[in-house]
């Protein structure tokens, strides 16, 4: 059976329209959603309130790369806890607090971190409500067990100057509450600000907390992803939703509109909510959340008042903003289901193929996909004359990823002529293939040096040869303790196909903004050809595979293990996918492939990995 990891969506282009709205307005009303005045009052809510929130922007260590925004988030989550959560008391750390005149401790090196922590062991009881958060950097090590990135880290050795997860989850569990949420925004895309050669720490991994004493955990992205700070407010992506969640939308627009925010609802709203923003921005963020509610009871989080439209489950615009006019809504799923806006069923969703819901009156509309692994859910603003593009993007696997010396595998599913297996989720990076080179000392054959700089290391290798590649997997396996290699052509054709029969990662048509190939607009692109190249890992749009595959389509074309000789004696290998310097679809369709000479050292073909008979 497979197991549903996530949904994605979102974008905006432009068009016009006039029908099908003008009924939907008619059922349109506003209902007023009354909060608690004390949200201990309610059923299972009663004790004290407590939170801890965490941000690091600037580092001691000139080697951990500062962020811009992390500081923010533990701002702003700790005051919209203290106004919707009705908490007693809300500890913020950040690193703004100048650690000379810190007579409260808030500055967030390590030792004070801890101490916060055993300060409030003598004030917490079981029936109290805890909740911690921390926004920065984080790493994982070889094992997978996680640690969070203090003021005063070292990146020489995170692992004994950051604080582990595992110590945050122990001292709940010390305090036996059965109430708390622990929220880590640590994913961000970048630790270190020089070349991964030395000491390149993973990034943590969110499923190793599945089985925590927690009552709700809330990772700012699955294992194997990225999170990204926002460019619209002053939060990162996930944070930036965790408040809205909290200020009122995860309830009405995800929950029973009662006026409390759950831990339940809070997580749907921000799975769905960060998903479809960060990848309609081609960005591969998607949250991992847990709650423990079928063992708690679903928990209160925060409460809030609103009038809020029934139809578009949105706060309608004060009085006074003007309206009118008509625009459309373009949808497009990767997986067949059925369509509803403002509540009311629209149409059946083809699986891959594009939908156009004209007519919709200016303002803000509720779309919903109903589809066999789940729903999704997607307030989206209609302008006059402009068209909305809404995504779904579902992303299943019939098991969680696996983890082997920081890369991520996703499983693919196996067929009638070729057993299943697990693949790479992203292409071989710069970083990746430096740290090979650096800790083994390997003389690559290919020109990759010269494109190589620190800045570069998300972007995918690219002048590698084939014996370069087999050595970098023969690397791995011994650092890892599994056999890793190259896929064979024949397991990249059965992964780069979105389901059984389809053409490209995403359905049986061709779309070139999908995926980065020569016509489509390239977003951060590594600069080979003046401003053209591959992009970064964690740009791949919609060129995702149902089984969580990313560029399986375009950006780089990718060597396999099929070896054969040419006419005249030269030993060749496969090449699949297409790349950002080719633009027929034929190139990018999951069936394709050619040989290369295996010495052949090109700036559109890198490769990824597989691991082999596991």
């Amino acid at each position: 059976m497979r197991r549903f990891q996530g949904i994605a969506a979102v974008a905006i282009v432009a068009a016009a329209a006039v029908a099908f709205a003008s009924a939907q307005g008619a059922s349109r009303g506003v209902s007023v959603v009354r909060g608690s005045d004390s949200i201990k009052g309610t059923a299972g809510n009663a004790g004290k309130r407590y939170a801890i929130c965490i941000g690091v922007n600037n580092y001691e260590d000139a080697e951990i790369k500062d962020l811009e925004k992390a500081r923010n988030d533990a701002v702003g989550l700790g005051a919209a806890l203290k106004a919707g959560g009705q908490f007693d008391a809300v500890f913020v750390m950040t690193d703004d607090v100048d650690p000379r005149f810190d007579a409260q401790r808030a500055y967030p090196r390590l030792a004070n971190i801890r101490g916060r922590l055993a300060y409030l062991r003598d004030f917490i009881r079981p029936e109290d409500l805890v909740v911690v958060t921390f926004s920065g950097h984080g790493v994982a090590d070889d094992t997978g067990a996680s640690y969070l990135l203090a003021a005063d880290s070292r990146n020489s050795d995170p692992y004994e100057t950051g604080l582990p997860v595992q110590e945050i989850v122990d001292w709940l569990a010390g305090l036996r509450v059965r109430k708390a949420l622990l929220a880590i925004d640590a994913c961000r895309v970048s630790v270190t600000t020089r070349a991964s050669r030395g000491a390149a720490p993973a990034s943590i991994r969110a499923e190793q907390y599945e089985k925590a004493e927690v009552a709700a955990v809330f990772f700012a992205t699955k294992t194997g992803w990225f999170s990204f700070e926002d460019l619209e407010t002053e939060y990162g992506i996930f944070t930036r939703f965790l408040i809205e969640g909290l200020g009122g939308k995860a309830d009405y627009q995800y929950g029973n509109r009662d006026g409390i925010v759950t831990f339940r609802e809070l997580g749907g709203f921000v799975e769905d909510a960060v998903s479809s923003y960060a990848l309609g921005l081609g960005l591969k963020q998607r949250p991992y959340t847990r709650v423990l509610g079928e063992a708690y009871g679903d928990l209160a989080l925060a409460s809030y008042s609103a009038s809020v439209d029934v139809a578009s489950r949105s706060v309608p615009a004060p009085e006074g903003t003007v309206r009118g006019g008509y625009g459309s809504a373009r949808v497009f799923s990767n997986v067949a289901g059925r369509l509803l806006v403002d509540g009311a069923p629209y149409a059946s969703l083809e699986r891959g193929r594009r939908l156009t819901v004209d007519d919709l009156p200016a303002g803000p509309h509720f779309i919903e996909i109903d589809h066999e692994f789940g729903s999704f859910k997607k307030e989206v603003a209609i302008s006059d004359g402009q068209r909305s593009d809404v995504v779904n993007l579902v992303v299943l696997g019939d098991r969680p990823p696996r983890v082997a010396a920081g890369t991520a595998f996703a499983y693919v599913p196996g067929d009638a002529s070729t057993p299943g297996f697990w693949l790479g989720e992203s292409e071989v990076s710069f970083g990746q293939f430096a740290e090979f080179v650096g800790r083994s000392g390997y003389v690559a054959k290919g020109a990759w040096a010269r494109y190589y700089q620190p800045a570069f290391e998300m972007y995918p290798v690219i002048h590698v040869t084939w014996e370069d590649c087999v050595a970098y997997a023969a690397w791995l396996s011994k650092k890892s303790g599994l056999r890793v290699g190259l896929p064979s052509s024949a397991q990249r054709e059965l992964a780069a196909a979105g389901r059984p029969g389809d053409a490209y990662p995403w359905g049986a048509d061709w779309e070139p903004e999908f995926c980065h190939g020569a016509d489509s607009a390239a977003q951060g692109a590594l600069p080979v050809v003046g401003r053209s190249g591959p992009v970064q890992e964690q740009f791949p749009g919609m060129d995702v595979t149902i089984g969580g595959l990313s560029h399986m389509a375009g950006n780089v074309r990718e060597w396999c293990s099929d070896r054969k000789a040419s006419s005249d004696g030269a030993e060749l290998a496969a090449v699949g996918g297409g790349s950002w310097r080719l633009s027929r679809p034929k190139y990018f369709a999951a069936g394709y492939s050619s040989f290369a000479r295996i010495t052949s050292s090109e700036d559109d073909l890198g490769f990824r990995v597989a691991l082999l008979g596991d």
